[in-house]
């Protein structure tokens, strides 16, 4: 199996409008929470939430263009590409049955994104609609266009946004959003990410995204059977023996853990399976939902941007690491990156 090659990362989050900002806010443990517009009933008070501030509050496919625009012109920019058309989009956005009244997405959203960026849309250029899992499956299609040459770089980007009244009620009537009266709960988020691969690796600093799978989960946190980890653990598996390594051979983690928990129990289960002896490393667990809140499918293009950050500044625990996601309906998925090439 090809690695995919990371060479440019862009990022639109609560942080900063792109990944310079958003990149040394995290390192530096800032927190892009603050109270928003989106109110509790229960406690009669207005919920804290990670907006991007944009110039007005507002929602709509237009407010996700702006976002995963952003991004993207971001990468593009890092990356050294002027004529973003030569490039296909892979999209990530939410899944058909989150509770989300622009739900299910369509194509409209990156004729929007490219109305945006002010260039024509690649012919293989696709929306991947699988919430937190959209970046890891978006890796298949960017393998296939690049094995296939239909393109020499493609992106891999994804745009999310949890700040609607309506999404918040629904989720507040599981208990599943932080309020006064809930710790057990997600801090609601929006944010874009962008992340811009190649088969050939760069002299300088790159990301090489070794291996990578999906699974699926029965025990879902909607669902009334039991939470087994066992989607998550075979997807890690997965990854690792795709990427031709072991658990051992990583440093660290990086995840979509958002504070319920429930996806804490479910990565303790998975991991405790697939780690079958004590790991040499200290193995950090590393959340950028605790900076820039859940942002669903932008959390994995944010995930490696997070790591290439760290990475480059010699802030991270090793070159290589395990990242995994998973979905409310079910679909895991993990990866393993190692960080090239030096500061």
């Amino acid at each position: 199996m090809k690695p995919l090659v990371m060479t440019a990362h862009g990022m639109c989050t609560a942080l900063g409008f792109n990944a310079g900002a958003s990149g040394a806010a995290m390192l530096a443990g800032l927190s892009g929470a603050a109270q928003g517009m989106l109110w509790d009933a229960e406690s009669g008070e207005f919920i804290a939430c990670c907006r991007v501030p944009l110039r007005q509050w507002w929602h709509g496919v237009g407010k996700l263009a702006t976002l995963a625009a952003a991004a993207i012109q971001d990468c593009l920019d890092r990356g050294g590409i002027e004529d973003g058309s030569t490039i296909p989009i892979l999209l990530g956005c939410a899944e058909p049955s989150r509770r989300c009244p622009l739900a299910p997405l369509d194509d409209a959203l990156l004729d929007h994104v490219h109305e945006e960026l002010a260039f024509a849309r690649h012919p293989q250029s696709r929306l991947v609609p699988l919430g937190q899992v959209s970046g890891i499956a978006a890796f298949d299609l960017a393998d296939a266009i690049l094995e296939r040459g239909l393109a020499s770089r493609c992106i891999v980007a994804g745009v999310d946004s949890f700040l609607h009244q309506e999404v918040v009620e629904a989720f507040m009537g599981h208990r599943r959003v932080l309020t006064p009266s809930n710790a057990n709960g997600f801090i609601p988020g929006e944010a874009a990410g962008a992340v811009l691969l190649s088969r050939e690796a760069p002299r300088g600093p790159h990301l090489r995204i070794t291996g990578w799978a999906t699974d699926r989960e029965s025990g879902t946190i909607e669902s009334d059977e039991p939470l087994t980890g066992r989607g998550l653990q075979k997807a890690i598996e997965g990854a690792l023996a795709r990427a031709g390594t072991d658990i051992y051979a990583t440093q660290y983690r990086t995840t979509d853990l958002n504070g319920e928990h429930y996806k804490f129990k479910e990565a303790a289960l998975a991991i405790g399976r697939v780690m079958r002896r004590r790991h040499s490393e200290l193995f950090d667990v590393w959340h950028p939902g605790e900076w820039i809140g859940e942002v669903g499918a932008a959390i994995v293009p944010c995930m490696l941007g997070h790591q290439w950050w760290a990475s480059a500044r010699d802030a991270a625990p090793g070159p290589q690491c395990l990242g995994h996601a998973g979905t409310d309906s079910g679909e895991r998925g993990a990866y393993v990156a190692r960080y090239e090439g030096g500061a």
